[in-house]
């Protein structure tokens, strides 16, 4: 009897710790998350302030225009090339993680080449269907875009290891440069579309060097290694097609009211619009960073524990990210008015009412579009990803853009957020239908049987 009465505290005691060394371990990565996001994600935010504040509104249309189709075409690279690291790297390819970011970096390079080609070809018809800053902007972007998609990736490895801390460190030199940059550009001045480009593209390249110091990646195969180049490529691949319809089909919901305004409203009004997603972005950059730092976690819990313990961390990570937002959103509604005014020096303010009010809906909706995304990919199912973005793809055009051109930045804001509801909406359906199926055939076999359908 004593001795049950002395176990008893001992397990709890021991149990206890576990729960705390583990809270504190992941809260201690997350913060990282957190602040690795905060950090990039602020570099963008003070250029696009700078500029917005600065420039003529067609001239900050003119950038918001060209970045949003330069997004359209990254989506190809973040598809077959980050996405299925962030599984495969925490997963099947774990084990030899140095020679498969080796395999990585070297299809950065390849893959660049070809778009790069193709943004050069697209800026002269970008030029003289929209405005000649446009087409210069892209043409910039272009250039730059391989030193901006290496740092995107660079950092994306250290989420992979667990270890956003570099991630981090990369981030603060990419902000410390941009920032001072781009006050020497306002100083001076000359900041313009086109330099705002080179500046992003001078501090992604420094960011990347103090960064690939520390990966070490191999470039040559181990020669006990069994992965192979033609393995990495193909399941990339069968992984990376559904990623690519995925993010082409998310890119329609969030950017085509920047293409559509100009012709209706004119390019000032794209530059409007961005404006407003500017105080949005760092809510969103950051539910993004947590995300980043879920995806590698859950595919351990469901190779560890299975489907339970993921949808456990699931409802846990989902319950932190509304509280996180809910709170960032309300001191954006009540301060919104002294924000424009500070920050715009009062240019745009007469869009912070209802417009603005709709595109709060973001981050909230994106809090559910984060999570069980997240919940899709590891469970390799990204084929359900691809369905939700579809849903709201479609709604963004057929729906979407009447309401663009009936009603403007009002119409868009209302597109973008009803567009933001269906894909979690969706996403929420489909993640539960696919664990139901696991829990009815069982975990194992099915989780990668099921994820090739």
């Amino acid at each position: 009897m004593v001795s049950e009465l002395t176990e008893v505290p001992v397990d709890a005691t021991l149990s206890s710790s576990r729960r705390l060394t583990k809270a504190i371990f992941w809260t201690k990565r997350g913060g990282l998350a957190v602040l690795d996001q905060s950090l990039f994600a602020g570099a963008h935010f003070v250029l696009n302030i700078l500029l917005a504040r600065w420039l003529p509104a067609a001239e900050y249309g003119a950038f918001a225009l060209a970045y949003s189709i330069f997004l359209l075409i990254a989506t190809l690279h973040d598809a077959l090339l980050i996405e299925p690291m962030m599984v495969f790297g925490a997963g099947k390819f774990a084990r030899e993680e140095s020679w498969y970011v080796g395999i990585i970096l070297r299809g950065h390079m390849l893959l660049t080449l070809p778009i790069v080609m193709l943004m050069a070809l697209l800026a002269y018809p970008l030029a003289r269907f929209y405005t000649e800053t446009v087409g210069l902007t892209f043409l910039a972007l272009g250039l730059t875009m391989p030193l901006i998609l290496l740092l995107w990736m660079v950092r994306r490895v250290f989420y992979v290891r667990l270890h956003p801390g570099w991630a981090c460190l990369g981030s603060g030199f990419y902000f410390i440069i941009v920032v001072a940059l781009a006050y020497a550009g306002y100083g001076t001045e000359k900041l313009s579309p086109l330099s705002a480009v080179l500046v992003m593209g001078v501090a992604s390249l420094s960011a990347s060097v103090v960064l690939l110091y520390r990966l070490s990646p191999q470039w040559r195969k181990p020669p006990s290694s069994e992965l192979s180049v033609r393995k990495v490529v193909l399941e990339h691949w069968r992984y990376g097609r559904w990623a690519l319809a995925s993010a082409i089909a998310m890119w329609f919901p969030l950017n085509i009211a920047y293409l559509a305004l100009p012709a209706w409203w004119g390019i000032e009004e794209t530059g409007a619009l961005r404006a407003l997603m500017n105080f949005l972005n760092p809510i969103l950059q950051g539910l993004g960073a947590l995300s980043l730092l879920l995806v590698p976690v859950l595919v351990r819990h469901r190779n560890g524990r299975g489907i339970a313990q993921v949808n456990r961390t699931l409802t846990r990570f989902l319950a932190l990210l509304l509280g996180i937002t809910g709170a960032y959103l309300l001191l954006l509604l009540l301060f919104r008015v002294q924000m424009f005014e500070i920050l715009y020096a009062n240019k745009y303010v007469e869009h912070s009412g209802l417009p603005f009010i709709l595109l709060i809906l973001l981050p909230l909706a994106a809090c559910f579009t984060k999570c069980f995304g997240s919940g899709l990919r590891a469970l390799e199912q990204p084929s359900k990803v691809f369905r939700s973005y579809a849903i709201a793809a479609i709604f963004a055009v057929v729906l979407g853009l009447p309401l663009v051109k009936a009603y403007g930045i009002l119409g868009a804001s209302a597109g973008l957020a009803l567009s933001y509801v269906l894909i979690a909406s969706s996403m929420f359906i489909l993640y539960w239908r696919a664990t139901g199926i696991e829990r009815t055939i069982g975990v194992g076999k099915t989780l990668n049987d099921w994820g090739t359908k």
